[in-house]
């Protein structure tokens, strides 16, 4: 939610450069920023203590972004990722 609010607000989602700290932070030339978009006003990691990893445009959302946790194993492409773009 908090990803489509600034994409609302300036008319595209962050970069994959400016990453999910563009949802505390204004991104540099970025008009219409009306964050901070996290309560915390921090990036919080996944339940299990690692960084989301956010890649826009997305290889899985191609007009969007794509967003996941290498889940409990810590492991990318296995059978316990998260992610935004899975049926699951």
């Amino acid at each position: 939610m908090q990803l489509d609010a600034f994409e609302v607000d300036t008319g595209r989602y962050p970069t994959t450069e400016e990453g999910l700290r563009a949802l505390i932070e204004a991104p540099a030339g970025v008009n219409g920023w009306h964050g901070p978009y996290l309560k915390r006003n921090t990036v919080q990691n996944d339940p299990w203590g690692r960084p989301y990893v956010y890649v826009c445009p997305g290889s899985h959302n191609t007009n969007g972004y794509d967003l996941h946790s290498f889940g409990p194993d810590g492991q990318d492409g296995t059978e316990d990722d998260i992610d935004n773009w899975s049926a699951r």
